[in-house]
């Protein structure tokens, strides 16, 4: 039986790590890395660029994407975790289509605190997640 409050990565096969390049994102990756190590559990980075009419700052947002999950597979020392740009919609669309396409079976991801009441207790992409997820989340401090 397990312990409460213990995840175990042996059910998962494939986790999900949103990365933005903050510490909370790294945080998340270090975790999901650790979930993922010693099981088959594959890691899945995802940078979710905003929308741009501009095709300079389109390609300039797609250079830092890729730096960004490149740091990410770097922290994670998975050489072989997938990538994904999304430049669809908010991040917390793209986060939710995930699952829904077969990409992973949970998410983890880092909790951005904000002032506020709208950020209380989580940023909103975060909260967002929580509330409309159809898999487990882990939100990484």
């Amino acid at each position: 039986m397990a312990q409460a409050g213990v995840v175990n990565a042996a059910m998962y096969r494939s986790i999900l790590v949103p990365v933005d390049g903050s510490e909370h994102s790294a945080n998340a990756v270090r975790e999901a890395a650790r979930l993922a190590s010693g099981n088959d559990a594959r890691l899945v980075f995802l940078h979710v660029i905003p929308p741009s009419g501009r095709q300079a700052l389109r390609e300039e947002a797609e250079e830092r994407a890729w730096s960004i999950i490149d740091q990410a597979v770097s922290i994670a020392g998975h050489a072989g975790a997938e990538r994904h740009i999304a430049t669809d919609g908010s991040p917390s669309h793209a986060i939710l289509e995930a699952p829904r396409h077969g990409l992973c079976d949970v998410i983890v991801m880092g909790a951005r605190r904000l002032g506020g009441v709208r950020g209380a207790l989580l940023g909103s992409q975060t909260q967002k997640v929580l509330e409309k997820a159809t898999v487990p989340v882990l939100v990484v401090h």
